[in-house]
């Protein structure tokens, strides 16, 4: 079973698209690659992250205990080999791989890249802060709608090529604060004077509610400041099927942990005794 911690640790139900947002560590995307294959024979991960310098200093600044001791060990070495991360930095770039990424000796495709040509087709496509594409350019919310609908057309092709299922993993800690207009401004207001107070005045939605519509699993992290107690918080993360609870089984489950730091700064986690823990 795959989870977001090291093991032994809750562990997530089989999912085809799961959707993670909230205050999730930073090594939770990994720890989800690591387990995953590890869960399975002849897997493979596809991370697809906007940043290479924010993530790996998240990583760092993180100092996720088991990554730090055990990231050059022998079987999480050779779980790592099987993980490709690339870093798309415009959803120009996401949406030209998307659309190039495929299975070798795939009919049509003549064209054979190390990067978008896969010898195996991923069992899992992770999908890592996509909000930060948004932050510093006019966008609406069909433009993140647009990131997830070409994110799962490209796991039903890849999993049509293969013929085995490929599952969708999204993170993203920004989506619960992204709001977005529903339409595009133009670009050049018929009378220029009034843009700014257009701009000023344009009404934004809030985008995790429509986002979230699109996953079979959603979980949620959340950080209990009251808790805090010599630099530990309480975290509780909430996982909720989206559909009713007579076509899933515990439709609802929360986990709680809180932080350890040890001498040197590195970070496990202490689970309640009410989550159920898998080694």
């Amino acid at each position: 079973m795959a989870s977001i911690f090291p093991l032994p640790a809750p562990t997530l139900p089989d999912f085809s698209t799961l959707l993670i947002n909230g205050e999730y560590h930073p090594s939770a995307p990994i720890h989800l690659a690591l387990s995953h294959i590890n869960a399975r024979d002849a897997a493979k991960v596809l991370i697809l992250v906007p940043s290479r310098t924010r993530f790996t200093a998240k990583v760092k600044q993180a100092k996720d205990d088991f990554i730090n001791k055990q990231g050059g060990t022998g079987r999480v070495a050779k779980a790592a080999r099987r993980v490709e991360i690339l870093y798309p930095p415009t959803p120009s770039h996401l949406e030209l791989l998307f659309s190039l990424f495929h299975e070798a000796l795939v009919e049509g495709k003549d064209f054979l890249h190390p990067k978008t040509t896969f010898s195996v087709s991923p069992s899992l496509v992770v999908l890592c802060e996509p909000s930060t594409y948004f932050e510093d350019q006019q966008a609406t919310i069909s433009s993140y709608l647009a990131v997830i609908f070409q994110a799962l057309s490209l796991v039903n092709t890849l999993s049509d090529q293969c013929g085995k299922p490929v599952a969708l993993a999204l993170f993203d800690s920004g989506l619960d604060n992204l709001r977005l207009p529903i339409l595009k401004l133009p670009d050049s207001p018929v009378i220029p004077s009034e843009g700014d107070s257009i701009r000023a005045g344009i009404r934004r939605e809030s985008t995790v509610e429509l986002a979230r519509r699109y996953f079979e699993w959603v979980g949620t992290v959340e950080r209990d400041d009251e808790s805090l107690s010599a630099g530990r918080h309480r975290y509780t993360f909430r996982l909720a099927h989206t559909q009713s609870s007579q076509e899933a089984n515990n439709a609802e489950t929360f986990w709680h942990w809180r932080e350890r730091v040890d001498a040197e700064g590195n970070v496990s986690y202490d689970f309640d005794s009410s989550n159920d823990i898998d080694s």
